[in-house]
């Protein structure tokens, strides 16, 4: 079925004036910050759109996804930018007893960058399709090829450009019980993975959990209950976060006294941090060399990473990272890593471990933030580390320049 899928997006590349007849048949035009609408959430009775529209943006506004509305309501065409607000991608949505589809082009590139399916048999939604080009086909070298050239460079690095998947659903009565699923991915190549639907006793879907061939199990879903919200979630795993941070500690066998730690993560990407740990005479011997090295030496180019899963809290992770996903709000998984440093400075690792006088935890994504001194200095205050300390280190020289 991957094949056939592949050929699907084969033949997209005739479609792309359709964006056209789409774009002219809407009835209405709405506004986003972010993406809107997720195929995958389709039912003939609704569309749920997971986040919220704005206004009409300003020419001056920031980046915003566009989408245009038919007679009956439904998305029929979007757009967005990829810098600025120059549109880079426009795509449209079709809709018939048997299909929904949403096809996606990059318009520099003249590709489809995304195809998303849903194959229905009746009322009941059969399969789930999706093809998506790396970069979503926005790479400089496209620009310019015919359809057979820019197939043929696609499919010669096929393992490194194409990311798919399809699942197949199975059912008892009207209810989904599992998914037959198989993709592929860049780095990973193909694979296949079994999805498991477990249901409360009045019917609500209550977990989705992933099994693999070699017997593996991943939660993908948990349902957020009566009396839990975003707040009271963040909170009880950022507690969770900081007892894993000092048991990683202690099964590494760190030096100790400790004096840094830092939680490493990727802003969007990714929150379950990388732990570094840097002792108190690491950064004795570091300042005793003293010079203009000593910002990066104690803050930047590790290469002894630490890792550990989240287990013992799956659920409570899958929450979070849901929440994030149907909000949008990115800002809370960061607030979240903040306040799971901000326990361990304050706390001084619970005492299970020896800390040093001035010791301090900090949670950073180097790639985009703590670029110049205030702003560093900003993220140890709110990783709880106190003013007269920050400033106390700022005097002696030893924060980045």
């Amino acid at each position: 079925m991957l094949e056939q899928l592949i050929e699907r997006w084969k033949k997209a590349f005739d479609e792309i004036e359709s964006i056209t007849k789409y774009r002219e048949s809407t009835q209405a035009f709405k506004y986003a910050a972010e993406p809107c609408f997720e195929l995958e959430k389709y039912r003939k009775s609704d569309f749920p759109h997971g986040k919220p529209f704005s206004g009409i943006p300003d020419n001056d506004a920031h980046p915003y996804y566009k989408y245009g509305f038919n007679k009956d309501g439904l998305p029929c065409y979007t757009s967005f930018p990829n810098n600025g607000n120059t549109t880079s991608w426009e795509g449209y949505y079709t809709y018939s007893d048997d299909l929904v589809e949403y096809v996606e082009f990059n318009i520099e590139t003249r590709m489809p960058s995304c195809i998303d399916r849903i194959v229905f048999a009746g009322q009941r939604k059969v399969s789930f399709q999706q093809i998506l080009i790396n970069t979503r086909a926005s790479a400089p070298a496209y620009i310019g090829l015919s359809k057979e050239d820019a197939i043929a460079r696609i499919q010669e690095s096929e393992g490194h450009m194409i990311q798919a998947l399809i699942q197949n659903y199975e059912y008892d009565d009207d209810r989904i019980i599992g998914a037959d699923c198989v993709g592929m991915s860049p780095g990973l190549g193909k694979y296949e993975y079994k999805k498991l639907y477990s249901y409360d006793e009045t019917g609500s879907l209550e977990e989705i959990t992933n099994l693999y061939p070699n017997g593996i199990r991943q939660l993908s879903y948990v349902r957020i209950k009566e009396g839990q919200n975003a707040q009271t979630i963040s909170n009880r795993l950022s507690l969770c976060l900081a007892g894993s941070v000092v048991d990683t500690l202690i099964k590494n066998k760190v030096e100790s006294p400790v004096a840094i730690v830092e939680l490493g993560y990727r802003y969007v990407a990714n929150y379950l941090p990388v732990v570094v740990s840097r002792s108190e005479s690491f950064k004795k011997e570091v300042i005793g060399k003293g010079g203009e090295g000593i910002w990066e030496n104690l803050f930047l180019g590790f290469d002894d990473l630490l890792y550990f899963d989240t287990n013992n809290y799956e659920k409570l992770f899958v929450q979070f990272m849901q929440i994030i996903e149907e909000t949008g709000d990115h800002e809370m998984g960061q607030n979240m890593l903040r306040n799971t440093a901000a326990l361990l400075t304050k706390n001084k690792l619970f005492g299970r471990i020896a800390v040093s006088d001035e010791f301090f935890v900090y949670a950073i994504d180097h790639s985009i933030e703590g670029h110049d001194k205030e702003d560093f200095k900003h993220i140890l205050n709110e990783c709880g580390l106190e003013e007269e300390v920050i400033e106390a280190w700022d005097k002696r020289g030893w924060l980045r320049p």
